[in-house]
């Protein structure tokens, strides 16, 4: 099957939804496809090859040959429509980008357009069933062989809390809330400084060095393992996401997994309170306060979070076995033409 992942105006760098194109395009490709990105501009991902070809077009329709052709961020939607040859068109939903633009919008420019719906969670399924517009899911799956237990958390002299630290800018930092994160790790310290470590990881420059122990900054996927198998209690405050990757990962070491109750948390595939890890129906500090330090003085509830979250990742599947069910969707859509 012949498929194009359309990235005109969006484009590929260093970042989560980049790197969640490259490596489904890659599985594709491993499973006997032939895979192409149709760009706009250079590929800047310096993360992970990309082993299927891409390439810089001005006009969709240079694609040659398409059986199905997928829009992957806002701004492709309309070229997406624009490719000629009648194929199944598809929206790969991966967030909802208020970003871009206001919620009007996206339902007005996005949903009501007639691409093929896709989206990666539960959390964009309700959201965008809640103006009407039904979709599948297909998540991107995981990396098992590459976040596993290395069984050297153990070995740590404190409690580590980590946290994704992003100072992109001002918008994607309130996203992520890592102001919060910030102002509870301080309290933390403040209250148990000889029981706990603050570690974050992210691709900016640190300035809050004052309450962070340990960052790690633009790691490979090799550092990142090891950093999350170092963690006790990994923290999500983040409010505006489609399927959230980190805690994902964190889980698969076995961390203790805290997030938040928010419509656009992106845990919700995966985060079920008291049995996969910590859902705070809060973000007030003296209640999240409370909660993890509950956490920190429980090893057992904290091994047993890490246990049963790792179960639950691990039953959500691996990148092969969620792209056979894209492409089960592919064929049956292809069929009906």
């Amino acid at each position: 099957m012949r498929i194009i992942f359309n990235l005109m105006g969006c484009s590929l760098g260093n970042n989560g939804g980049s790197l969640t194109i490259i490596k489904s395009a890659n599985t594709l490709l491993r499973l006997g496809h032939d895979v192409e990105i149709a760009d706009t501009a250079r590929n800047q991902n310096s993360w992970i090859p990309l082993l299927v070809k891409h390439r810089i077009v001005k006009n969709i329709n240079d694609i040659e040959n398409a059986d199905v052709i997928i829009a992957t961020g806002y701004d492709t939607v309309k070229t997406t429509l624009e490719y000629k040859k009648n194929i199944p068109k598809y929206h790969w939903i991966r967030a909802f980008e208020t970003w871009k633009m206001n919620e009007s919008k996206i339902i007005e420019k996005i949903m009501k357009p007639s691409t093929k719906k896709i989206v990666n969670s539960i959390c964009l399924k309700n959201k965008f069933l809640k103006y009407g517009f039904d979709s599948e899911i297909i998540r991107p799956g995981n990396d098992f062989d590459i976040f596993y237990p290395m069984n050297i958390r153990k070995d740590n002299k404190k409690i580590i809390i980590g946290g994704l630290y992003n100072n992109r800018n001002k918008e994607h930092r309130g996203r992520k809330r890592v102001d919060l994160f910030l102002e509870v790790a301080k309290k933390l310290k403040d209250i148990l400084p000889d029981k706990i470590e603050i570690h974050m990881m992210g691709d900016d420059i640190l300035k809050e060095k004052n309450i962070v122990d340990f960052y790690l900054k633009s790691p490979s996927e090799k550092e990142k393992n090891k950093f999350f198998n170092r963690v006790d209690i990994w923290v999500t405050f983040s409010c505006s996401e489609g399927l959230h990757i980190p805690p994902q990962e964190a889980m698969l070491s076995e961390a203790c997994v805290v997030g938040v109750d928010e419509e656009l948390a992106g845990t919700q595939d995966y985060l079920i309170n008291d049995r996969t890890g910590i859902v705070l129906k809060s973000t007030e500090i003296d209640y999240i306060l409370t909660m993890l330090k509950i956490l920190i003085f429980d090893s057992e509830q904290r091994n047993f979070f890490g246990k049963t979250g790792r179960k639950k990742i691990l039953e959500l599947g691996d990148r092969e076995e969620n792209m056979k069910k894209l492409i089960n969707i592919f064929e049956r859509d292809m069929e009906k033409k």
